[in-house]
């Protein structure tokens, strides 16, 4: 179920509604991929927060994991409305550099530190330039959807927290799987960010269906 309409989340304006979601757990027997697991939970994020959506479009990454990820979803939720395989965002910087810094992501991520934070701490001066650049590729691809548009995008993290940071400077927690955020890109092109409401949240759903401690 959805607990808010966008109109409610954003004060009643309106405009282009991206929501990005981190892909699910990574349980699969190939490297990378979804398995049991990973698909449970983004089955049930799907039926009980993408549920009546409203979504007109649906993008993924290049990698697999995004793509198994939506398609969970979408199967929880039941009404996603798409017809061919979901193309790719074009909101990804390709630099060589940045294997590194994922790498470097990927193992404070192990030791239960942010992501986020670890990133800047392994390389500010290149996290700062992914956040800026990235920035302006998400904005350049935002000006191709149409006016009233309702995106989901499946992505990564932290590269999706890095964009909050190019476009509005604040620094969102680093997102855990299937956890979520959404910008509102106003007619006027103001842009509004909400991590918090509780629909973008699946901690408790992993709690219920996983019997997951308290964090």
């Amino acid at each position: 179920m959805v607990l808010f309409t966008p109109s409610q989340m954003f004060g009643g304006l309106m405009g282009k509604l991206i929501e990005i979601r981190r892909h699910s757990i990574k349980d699969g027997l190939a490297h990378g991929t979804l398995g049991p697991k990973g698909f449970t939970l983004a089955r049930t994020v799907g039926e009980r927060q993408l549920h009546g959506s409203d979504f007109t479009g649906f993008y993924a990454s290049r990698l697999w994991r995004t793509y198994q990820s939506l398609v969970g979803f979408g199967e929880g939720a039941g009404d996603f409305r798409w017809y061919n395989v979901p193309p790719q965002a074009e909101i990804y910087l390709n630099w060589p550099e940045l294997i590194d810094l994922w790498r470097a992501c990927h193992r404070a991520s192990t030791r239960g530190e942010d992501m986020l934070q670890a990133a800047f701490a392994h390389n500010s001066e290149l996290s700062l330039k992914t956040a800026t650049e990235g920035a302006k590729k998400f904005l350049g691809w935002t000006e191709q959807l149409l006016p009233d548009a309702r995106v989901l995008v499946v992505g990564h993290s932290p590269y999706s927290e890095l964009i909050v940071y190019g476009l509005t400077g604040k620094n969102i927690p680093a997102l855990k799987e299937c956890q979520g955020f959404r910008i509102l890109i106003n007619d006027d092109d103001r842009l509004e960010v909400d991590w918090q409401s509780p629909d973008l949240d699946p901690t408790n759903i992993r709690r219920q269906i996983f019997s997951e401690p308290p964090m």
